[in-house]
């Protein structure tokens, strides 16, 4: 996460930040780097400046659903069947694919469910198709190569959708 140092500049109005409560920080909030989310990742601008900026409002959802569920004992639910998630390895979330609300893909931001739920979801089949039509594109980057968020994610899910569960290891 970034951090604040009284007199850094916000790089959305290129004056100096000089008092904490004028200000918020963002943690990383997007892996991909041509959404234009990424320009938020782990930096501070003035709150003043957030809220004019086209993507401020979505940027701030984000960073709420981030704390949300990284810090410990925070209570996920499920989406599907809206119980409580309690163990982390049965958990399957998306987080942000897309900022364009007219990309296919913006439905399915923020979803979190049970890898068991999910096998049942009558959405998974069209969540996967998207997801690689995405991915072939060449609109999504990493911000580290090695990590690979965009084939982690479908790998999971491709081998959750109906008729492959079995390989899932529920």
């Amino acid at each position: 996460m970034a951090l604040f140092t009284r007199g850094n500049l916000c790089t959305l109005c290129m004056l100096p930040m000089e008092r904490r409560k004028e200000v918020i920080i963002f943690p990383h909030l997007v892996s991909n780097t041509h959404d234009p989310l990424f320009a938020f990742n782990n930096n501070a601008f003035h709150k003043v400046c957030v809220r004019k900026h086209p993507w401020g409002e979505m940027a701030v959802k984000q960073k709420q659903f981030v704390h949300e569920t990284i810090l410990p004992n925070t209570k996920r639910e499920c989406v599907l069947c809206e119980e409580k998630v309690a163990e982390p390895t049965q958990l399957v979330g998306t987080g942000i694919l897309t900022s364009s609300q007219k990309h296919p893909l913006f439905k399915f931001n923020w979803v979190e469910a049970h890898k068991g739920c999910i096998t049942h979801w009558e959405e998974l089949p069209v969540l996967v198709s998207e997801l690689q039509k995405f991915a072939s594109t060449g609109k999504w980057a990493d911000f580290d190569p090695k990590f690979k968020s965009i084939e982690k994610l479908l790998a999971i899910l491709s081998a959750l959708k109906p008729g492959r569960a079995e390989t899932a290891m529920l």
